[in-house]
């Protein structure tokens, strides 16, 4: 299991649950934090909440916890958004997680590595507003051109987002979307406090969904036509494609 959050609810009983379950068969093997910040002022202006101490602290005193357990797993990473509030941060964001770890982790502008190692994510700002994306856009390549590897190959040019068939979103109050940047926006799958998840996976929407996808045609889906993230996020693999192109004719 993957999970994602801020981390500003994180106490230290929770990180113990959490820690202490690792030897289990559905163990959490990733957890992402998304922090998007290195101060309070940009925290509170990209947040609108004033948690940063408390949310940085729960951060830190998770990884200690892990470390003084000797767990290799869940591996953790904290993924910073990169936006016109938070830009001048990037380099203090990444000095100061840098040193919070037994040892140096890597900074990256790809996605996150689920269950594989430690990093450091920076992601493109995305809106529904042309205009923005492409400042923000301008923004992230800026972040990216640092910390890009040199062996880092492009997607392939006919690759297609893999979210619709690897990373449902479940909100708290239990809409389903079909990542996070789709949350922002109108592509609502299902509640599962109305109908059964497995249900909802396999349903009409997603199917229609996914086949949209596959066939590159997302005109009924704005949202994802305009999506800064599908243009760098890894194609899913050929078995993977021939797997839903039987499943979904």
């Amino acid at each position: 299991m993957c999970l994602v959050t801020n981390g500003s609810l994180l106490t230290k009983e929770l990180t113990e649950k959490i820690l202490t379950s690792s030897n289990k068969t559905d163990k959490l093997i990733h957890i992402n934090f998304s922090l998007d910040s290195n101060s309070s002022k940009s925290f509170k202006e990209i947040k609108k909440v004033d948690l940063f101490e408390k949310t940085v602290n729960n951060i830190k005193y998770f990884i200690k916890r892990r470390e003084e357990l000797g767990l290799l797993f869940p591996k953790i990473s904290i993924s910073f958004i990169v936006l016109k509030e938070n830009f001048h941060e990037v380099k203090s964001f990444v000095s100061f997680w840098q040193s919070q770890f037994p040892s140096k982790i890597e900074s990256a502008p790809e996605g996150v590595p689920w269950g594989v190692k430690d990093v450091l994510i920076f992601k493109q700002g995305f809106t529904l507003l042309k205009k923005d994306n492409e400042e923000q856009a301008e923004l992230y390549n800026k972040v990216i051109s640092s910390y890009k590897k040199e062996d880092s190959s492009s997607p392939q040019a006919n690759s297609f987002c893999p979210a619709p068939f690897r990373f449902p979103i479940i909100t708290a109050w239990g809409d389903v979307y079909p990542c996070c940047m789709a949350s922002q926006g109108d592509i609502v799958l299902g509640n599962i406090k109305k109908t059964p998840f497995p249900e909802i996976w396999n349903g009409p929407k997603y199917k229609a969904l996914r086949k949209a996808h596959i066939k590159g045609n997302l005109k009924a889906f704005p949202t994802c036509e305009i999506c800064p993230t599908q243009h760098y996020l890894p194609a899913i693999s050929d078995d993977e494609r021939i797997f839903w192109e039987k499943t979904l004719k």
